[in-house]
């Protein structure tokens, strides 16, 4: 099938690819590739199947997904169509096909050219000839000038060829068709071979639209959404995504659930931000995809569910979804759903990074900077860092100031470490902003200032970093350049909590424990915010708990209490924990005297390396060798 139909388009002077002849044709033996290519540039795909299963293939499934996708965001213009054997029923078909036109092979070839338009699908520069030897290929009720000059533009702007394309998208919006007005207003928009301006993109789109066009409504809604040429305007976004959207516009949808995703311009609403997903994951949309595997990642208007999560994403990664790719990536990473595998993490990072996606690029140097399902390798990080840090990457360059900070793979440059905070900090990353808050508050390679470390956790904390928090409110509680005020301390401290900042319950119980500037001392309540810090699985939070709790008055220390937490944090395999509660036992302190509890303990911290339990070891109980 596939043979005599490449033959008889081929004689009708058309361009077409077809692995099995143009991968000779063009010595090309990188199949992935050539196909990558020719889905990029064609016009026009035609899916070819002699049964159902053939063409719900996972591989020919991705080929023609993959433009559909393209065709209902509007970067794809031509037709989509099937050519099927007579003994096949069109209603067995994948609904995204047999929704658009199916040809029996059996019939005959003539409606090929009436659904291809005559146009050149592979190679955008091949002649036309001129208009008369088009209007001899067209049926006379498919002839539009205006739509010949845009696909050739179209093909041409594919190709990054946006002088030529210009040429004639400018003759197809003349001649009035929509999809060239609303190309040009990408170009402006984008800044390709024009001068970005917005303003312009706008006319051009708001021409398109006037004529209903649903991909220049959607373009004008993204303006208004992002402030690109006025002010930013999320009810008026919404306004033109709805009439996009009520024409069945997938990315409009889409965005229409982005906005009730971040409770812009409208009531936050996961629920609802599903709903509009749904809709246009449903035309196989692989950004909306994504976004419902992000809202069950996280829990958001659904019950927490890593595994619908990863099927969502492996539907938008078939359509090459990048985003989808790194994610799924990042499940893997974590161990979400999927036995953590990080050899497998990286597959998919190199998948995403492939297609230059910054987050991958950035998440294989993490791979490489911890060893994790690789041998670790701090200059491979860098160089991974670096690819990430150069389209702009924020956390890349916060990663990158941390080798340096820490001599990792690099010498150690403190100066070049805050140089790349900076950077990072510039692009609202909000660890590099805490960071920066940290080397003010500490004085190192800066004059120390308080006033200055206030104002970097101030930023950090807007952008969502929770122990910016507690900084904040331990320069409250310290008077550092503020005055002191353990009220507005507790704030801040409480606002951790909100966010469930673990270490948030040991600054509040340690406000209480003392008391101070409107915190009235209270042992009780201070013991009952430190109990909840049995949720969080950190035996050092135990230790500092109970080192806290032996700062009171010495008749009024608690030493049970005290023993309480050691023994917690022991058992989490807390090593300072572990030698406080051997000397608890040793000594009887909060807890019945037991020297062979007193020495497992000791043991097990002198294990880890505690130089005063190994001390304590040969002073108290003459035990010099401690391995199993």
């Amino acid at each position: 099938m596939a043979d005599k139909i490449y033959e008889y388009l081929t004689g009708q002077g058309l361009k077409v690819f077809d692995a099995g002849h143009s991968l000779m044709e063009i010595g090309n033996s990188n199949y992935s590739e050539a196909i990558d290519e020719a889905l990029e540039g064609t016009s026009h795909l035609i899916v070819i199947g002699s049964s159902v299963e053939n063409i719900s293939s996972e591989w020919v499934k991705s080929e023609w997904r993959f433009f559909l996708n393209r065709k209902r965001s509007g970067k794809k213009m031509g037709n989509i169509f099937s050519v099927i054997t007579n003994d096949m029923v069109i209603d067995d078909l994948p609904a995204s096909l047999h929704n658009y036109e199916v040809i029996f092979f059996e019939t005959g070839f003539d409606k090929l050219i009436h659904y291809l338009g005559g146009s050149k699908p592979v190679d955008p520069m091949v002649s036309l000839k001129d208009k008369k030897d088009m209007e001899e290929l067209l049926p006379k009720d498919r002839i539009n000038l205006g739509l010949l000059d845009f696909e050739k533009g179209k093909a041409l702007y594919d190709h990054k060829k946006y002088g030529e394309a210009y040429y004639y998208l400018q003759k197809s919006a003349e001649q009035g068709n929509p999809s060239g007005k609303n190309l040009l207003g990408l170009m402006y928009n984008d800044g390709n071979y024009l001068n970005q301006d917005y303003y312009k993109a706008m006319n051009w789109y708001e021409k398109a639209a006037e004529q209903g066009y649903a991909p220049a409504q959607n373009n004008i809604g993204i303006l208004y959404h992002n402030g690109h040429g006025g002010t930013q305007d999320y009810k008026t976004a919404m306004l033109w995504y709805e009439k996009a959207a009520d024409q069945g516009f997938a990315a409009a949808q889409n965005n229409i659930g982005v906005l009730y995703y971040h409770g812009h311009g409208v009531t936050q609403d996961y629920k609802t931000a599903m709903q509009w997903y749904l809709k246009a994951a449903e035309q196989g949309y692989s950004a909306s995809q994504n976004n419902i595997g992000t809202l069950y990642e996280n829990g958001k208007g659904v019950i927490q569910d890593y595994k619908s999560a990863m099927q969502w994403y492996v539907k938008a990664a078939d359509q090459r979804f990048v985003n989808a790719q790194n994610n799924i990536g990042n499940l893997y990473y974590n161990g979400h759903g999927v036995t953590q595998d990080f050899k497998t993490a990286m597959q998919w990072y190199l998948e995403a990074a492939e297609q230059a996606f910054a987050g991958a690029q950035d998440n294989i140097g993490v791979l490489y900077n911890n060893g994790h399902g690789v041998t670790q390798d701090y200059l491979s990080a860098m160089q991974w860092y670096l690819k990430a840090a150069e389209q702009g990457y924020g956390l890349a360059k916060y990663h990158i100031g941390s080798l340096y900070d820490k001599g990792q793979g690099v010498a150690k440059d403190h100066k070049t470490a805050m140089q790349w905070y900076l950077e990072a900090a510039e692009k609202r990353d909000a660890s590099a902003q805490y960071i920066i808050g940290r080397i003010y508050k500490i004085g190192r390679e800066v004059p120390q200032n308080y006033g200055e470390a206030m104002k970097w956790f101030l930023i950090s904390a807007e952008n969502g970093h929770i122990d910016a928090l507690l900084q904040i409110g331990a320069l409250h509680a310290e008077g550092k350049g503020v005055p002191e005020n353990y009220s507005e301390a507790m704030l801040w401290y409480l606002k951790a909590y909100e966010r469930g900042s673990a270490h948030s319950l040991v600054r509040i119980g340690a406000l209480f424990f003392h008391g101070g500037p409107g915190i009235p001392e209270d042992s009780k309540e201070a013991v009952r915010w430190f109990q909840k810090v049995d949720n969080y699985p950190d035996g050092q939070l135990y230790y500092t708990i109970g080192v806290i709790l032996t700062t009171a008055n010495e008749d009024n220390i608690n030493y049970a209490e005290v023993a309480k937490m050691f023994l917690k944090g022991a058992v989490l395999g807390d090593v300072d924990c572990q030698y406080e509660i051997g000397i608890c036992y040793r000594d009887g302190l909060g807890i019945e005297k037991d020297h062979d509890m007193a020495k497992k303990w000791l043991i097990e911290a002198a294990k880890q390396g505690k130089g005063y339990a190994i001390s304590a070891l040969q002073r108290d109980y003459s035990i010099f060798d401690y391995s199993e």
